[in-house]
């Protein structure tokens, strides 16, 4: 199913849109952060009541993607954003910015992706320059560390047992 066509009206729309990819179940309620991002806001405006009412309905109710996408970089150029971002570019960046919240596992963000393979669920993480300098600044720590202790390295026995 693709995305612009999806229904479901108020009721299912604020905690699952759709059925999840793969056989990794369903997605579960994750309504409140689209609720502060203005989901209940499209909803009461835009949408009607009815479990089959589209949730980007076009001018006369039905579905359109030009309606969809016409709105989309609309808000593109109102909010400065670089204008070739996709609506599904956000689906990486909301899980990119997941798996950077501490105690987070590869398996909740499978079971938030909906996918039931790692592999599946990797493919929505993307590196940041802000990992990449920690990472870096960790390494410096530990090489400055070893080397204010006298040792060569790391003690890679300790680390093996």
């Amino acid at each position: 199913m693709e995305w612009w066509k999806l229904s479901g009206g108020r009721s299912s729309a604020a905690s699952n849109f759709g059925a999840p990819y793969g056989t990794g179940g369903r997605r579960g309620d994750r309504a409140a952060a689209p609720r502060r991002c203005g989901l209940e806001a499209h909803l009461d405006r835009y949408v009607t009541a009815g479990p089959q009412a589209p949730l980007f309905p076009g001018p006369k109710g039905g579905v359109r993607r030009a309606s969809f996408y016409k709105a989309w970089h609309k808000a593109l150029r109102q909010t400065g954003v670089r204008p070739d971002l996709k609506p599904h570019d956000l689906r990486h960046l909301a899980n990119t910015m997941a798996a950077k919240v501490p105690g987070t596992t590869l398996k909740d963000l499978m079971a938030r992706l909906g996918q039931s393979s790692p592999q599946a669920a990797l493919r929505y993480l993307h590196r940041t320059a802000q990992a990449d300098r920690a990472m870096a600044q960790g390494i410096d720590d530990e090489l400055r560390q070893a080397m204010a202790s006298g040792d060569d390295a790391p003690d890679e026995e300790a680390d093996a047992g």
